[in-house]
């Protein structure tokens, strides 16, 4: 066994493994094939080195895939981290001391010895992922099923597009006004000069408000969307304009000719005060200017993803590994040259 100051394995752990441990246990017959999960201390050039001169080859798992084809994962770790809580748990209750350092190999020892990795284990291991004797079927189809947290699902948007609300359609404009009115003459209400009907259509009057008068011939299409709004909201309800309200900004259709005129203007009303904030902060070129036209702007290049290998100690694999070493060398070369800069000028 060995320690490291972090408690994490590192690249001098698994090299010292590999030669004091590994190599002497494995015979003369080459070569020889070591399965290695994807942490980093496995994939470095001393050890890749060391293993290209004793002919055995690296073959890494695929990432996340150690649950399902790494042997221990399978039938031994299991019932050890078992045995460990258990002893852990049965140490706190009856001492009630925490875990140290010093107490740690004491109580593990206990729990390696009672979980008892016996040979078994270990060929049940190889045979269950598939590794020795070969058998590419003995993972199950739905290990290679894309993990549920991150499979979006599909959102049936039928009943939301088909979604009804309780309609209140028994309140007038009249009953509105006269509500209005006795309220002790708190509100002023005054004739926009629009009248909505039943189905939603926007009509203009003779007059706006007192003796002022607009065109006969005044379409909907020519009404100005903010009166148009304000006209349909004054015919409304504070339960009906929440409720259209509500729906707007949830995306729901209600199935209401006066909610669909509503909408419309509501949408004409949004995007208008959407340009009006865009020309108060920022320019527009001239179509006829061409300095004033801006330049497009040019996409970021995303970096090459680097190659990814299973077989760790071929020759392809090998030499990328020492040329990304060679420039991690350099990096630090130039980094130190230029702190060295910095320090002479500051002396001067």
């Amino acid at each position: 066994m060995s320690a490291s100051d972090s408690g994490w394995t590192k690249q001098g752990l698994a090299e010292l493994w590999f030669t004091s441990l590994f190599l002497p246990s494995i015979g003369p017959a080459r070569p020889q094939v070591l399965i290695f999960d994807g942490h980093n201390s496995h994939n470095h050039v001393e050890l890749l080195g060391i293993a290209r001169q004793n002919n055995v080859e690296f073959v890494e798992l695929p990432a996340h895939t150690s649950h399902w084809l790494q042997p221990l994962d399978r039938t031994y770790f299991g019932p050890l981290k078992t045995n460990w809580r258990q002893t852990l748990n049965s140490f706190t209750a009856e001492t009630g001391c925490p875990i140290t350092h010093g107490r740690f190999f004491h109580l593990f020892n206990k729990t390696w010895t009672e979980t008892n990795l016996d040979i078994t284990k270990i060929i049940n291991g190889f045979k269950c992922t598939g590794i020795y004797p070969f058998n590419e079927h003995a993972i199950p189809a739905e290990a290679f099923l894309p993990n549920t947290i991150y499979v979006a699902e599909a959102v049936d948007t039928t009943s939301a597009a088909t979604e009804t609300y309780p309609c209140d359609n028994t309140i007038t404009s009249d009953a509105l006004i006269e509500e209005v009115s006795n309220e002790e003459s708190l509100f002023e209400v005054m004739d926009l000069g629009i009248t909505v009907d039943d189905s939603g259509v926007i009509s203009s009057t003779s007059t706006l408000g007192v003796g002022t008068s607009i065109p006969t011939n005044l379409t909907p299409s020519a009404c100005p969307p903010e009166l148009a709004l304000s006209a349909l909201e004054c015919s409304f309800s504070l339960q009906k304009r929440e409720q259209y309200e509500q729906a707007f900004i949830h995306g729901k259709n209600l199935k209401e000719k006066v909610y669909e005129t509503w909408k419309h203007y509501k949408q004409l009303v949004n995007n208008e005060s959407l340009m009006e904030d865009v020309q108060e902060h920022s320019v527009i070129p001239s179509i006829n200017d061409d300095r004033d036209i801006f330049s497009i702007p040019q996409l970021s290049q995303k970096k090459t993803e680097k190659k990814k290998y299973f077989v760790i100690t071929c020759e392809e694999a090998y030499k990328e590994k020492v040329k990304e070493k060679e420039e991690k060398k350099e990096k630090e070369a130039q980094k130190l040259a230029r702190k060295e800069k910095r320090e002479r000028s500051k002396q001067k």
